[in-house]
């Protein structure tokens, strides 16, 4: 895999750090910042939405037909397991149509999102069965991959940034993946394998605290940081090309940060270190 990572800029304020967020390789530079000129006027079309269209609007809209919005965090896979309509007959069908969910084809292609990440969360209590987590995580992948399966002419795999454009531009939306919990990492030969599964970020704990890393929602501090087995972790990551997200890592910094050798990202979340 062809990552690169883009270095930090001595000061930026939201958009950039969005903008660092969701890039996963530098040719997509451009195309983020498109993304979100355009999400941040999104406020002011909405209303003058009965008055003839702006310049500035019209730009986007043309933008946007050659350029795909990316999105690093989709819960869709979580949601039909919540909403018990994963294996139900036909159950690929909802990522076409899904009025009660926050994502289908239909709102994604309207809304230019193209990439749209597919979150394979691990809740914190399957933790307490020695490899629930992994074949939890499996299963959500398979899911992902019988999407693809099911409607070849709608959605595909991205293992690279380069595929996202490429099925930009044949009108099918990409399905990347990154893991929400580190704890389906089991042994250090299981981040290989994820990413061999297509995962291209991985969010080192969630709720509680786990065998890579403290959680910022727990109170035990049980590695304070991350432990001896959460710094390989993160350096296996580097090598093999996943993203280090340390959004619940401690204090959203901690450990994480501080052994990647490559910029780690904090998703959904801000904290006072910026």
């Amino acid at each position: 895999m062809n990552i690169n990572y883009i270095k930090r800029k001595n000061s930026f304020g939201f958009g950039d750090l969005v903008y660092i967020i969701y890039l996963f390789d530098t040719k997509i530079l451009t195309m983020m910042r498109i993304t979100f000129l355009y999400l941040a006027l999104l406020p002011i079309f909405s209303c003058t939405q009965n008055k003839p269209e702006d310049e500035y609007f019209r730009r986007a809209k043309a933008l946007l037909a050659t350029t795909p919005i990316v999105d690093t965090h989709i819960d869709f896979p979580w949601h039909l397991v919540e909403h018990k309509k994963w294996y139900t007959p036909g159950y690929t069908a909802f990522a076409l149509k899904n009025p009660e969910g926050d994502f289908d084809l239909e709102r994604a292609k309207k809304g230019g999102l193209y990439g749209p990440f597919m979150s394979i969360y691990i809740p914190a209590s399957f933790q307490k069965e020695p490899g629930r987590s992994k074949q939890v995580a499996d299963s959500l992948i398979d899911m992902v991959h019988a999407i693809v399966k099911d409607h070849p002419d709608k959605f595909a795999l991205a293992p690279r940034s380069d595929d996202i454009l490429t099925n930009f531009k044949k009108g099918i939306v990409s399905l990347p993946m990154g893991m929400e919990n580190g704890s389906p990492l089991d042994k250090i030969e299981d981040v290989a394998y994820f990413h061999q599964r297509g995962i291209r970020y991985v969010t080192l704990t969630h709720g509680k605290d786990n065998h890579i890393s403290d959680s910022s929602y727990d109170t035990l501090h049980t590695h304070h940081g991350l432990s001896d087995y959460g710094r390989e972790v993160v350096r296996e990551m580097n090598r093999v090309g996943i993203m280090v997200d340390v959004r619940s890592d401690h204090r959203c910094s901690g450990g994480g940060s501080k052994t990647t050798d490559r910029d780690a990202f904090c998703m959904q979340a801000f904290y006072p270190g910026l």
